[in-house]
């Protein structure tokens, strides 16, 4: 299938627009950094030797005290990275919000996974910056801590993620037999997918069928991602480009160490180092090996010496 122009300049489009907001407002005043560095690689089970631009990738105290002066760069690296609770440092509550409701709004899981903060921080910032849909979001995110204790409900349904996940199915099922979930109200691209995750959760219905109930659009995939019905762990231009483009399909895993992402169309700083993130412990190909070189030529140093 040929990728359309308007998929490749909209995916993802509204983090983008989010995220280049805030490299135009005007300066802050950044508080004078002391400049001790907790990037030891040992202490993350990598060599003494690792540079901090890896070792990073698995610390965040390491990126929290990164050797980044600037702050627009402290800005990229927080989005880069996966630690969007380090934004509000630099950028407050008000735009931060802003780039997490983006980044929710894309269904991207894997822009917080890593982060062992966002969601205490999320918690703490005022009521009118903290949506239910954000706060349910955050709450069904796996291996982090729930923003809210309050019951599942819509928005905690609409977040609950099914993508090889079973932590959810019964508290799922049991909210739709009360009749929240009736079948025929979602279309191909609608917003939620209420009664597909309800076959899915009561029956074992197969996730590709859910998929493949409507034909690959761009709003169709991000509904799939906002549902959690196919991997989040990568960006959604990443998926959505690879889908259409037939070459990542969309009942696998975003991120394959066999094929690398020298295959695949769209290639970022972020998903670099999501890939890398993933592959822990296995050497890249050689394809890959070039992007991330690209992008990070310290790591690149590093994992071909290892």
């Amino acid at each position: 299938m040929t990728l359309s122009r308007p998929a490749i300049v909209f995916a993802g489009a509204a983090l983008v627009a989010a995220v280049a907001a805030f490299f135009i407002v005007s300066p802050r005043q950044i508080p004078a950094r002391d400049g001790r560095i907790a990037c030891d690689g040992t202490s993350v089970g990598l060599g003494a030797e690792a540079p901090w631009q890896y070792v990073a990738l698995f610390s965040y105290d390491c990126a929290a005290t990164a050797p980044v002066a600037d702050r627009d760069a402290r800005v990229r690296l927080a989005l880069d990275y996966g630690y969007p609770s380090l934004l509000v440092r630099d950028i407050g509550e008000a735009e931060t919000a802003q780039i997490v409701a983006a980044a929710i709004e894309e269904g991207d899981r894997g822009f917080f996974s890593a982060d062992p903060y966002i969601a205490a921080s999320v918690a703490s910032w005022p009521e009118a910056l903290r949506s239910p849909a954000v706060e349910a979001f955050l709450a069904t995110l796996p291996g982090l801590v729930a923003t809210t204790s309050g019951p599942f409900d819509g928005p905690m349904l609409d977040s609950a993620p099914l993508w090889h996940e079973s932590h959810f199915a019964p508290q799922i099922v049991e909210f739709c037999a009360r009749g929240n979930c009736p079948d025929g109200e979602q279309g191909c691209g609608g917003p939620v997918l209420r009664a597909a995750k309800a076959r899915v959760a009561q029956s074992g219905a197969a996730l590709s069928a859910v998929q493949a109930s409507c034909q690959p659009s761009f709003e169709w995939l991000r509904a799939l991602r906002r549902a959690g019905l196919v991997d989040t762990a990568c960006s959604s231009a990443f998926q959505i480009n690879g889908v259409m483009q037939g070459r990542l399909e969309l009942d696998a895993p975003c991120y394959d160490p066999q094929r690398g992402l020298g295959s695949l169309p769209v290639s970022s700083p972020a998903d670099t180092l999501r890939f890398l993130r993933h592959v822990r412990g296995k050497r890249p190909d050689a394809a890959t090996m070039e992007i991330v070189a690209q992008y990070f030529p310290e790591i690149a140093t590093y994992l071909a010496q290892e």
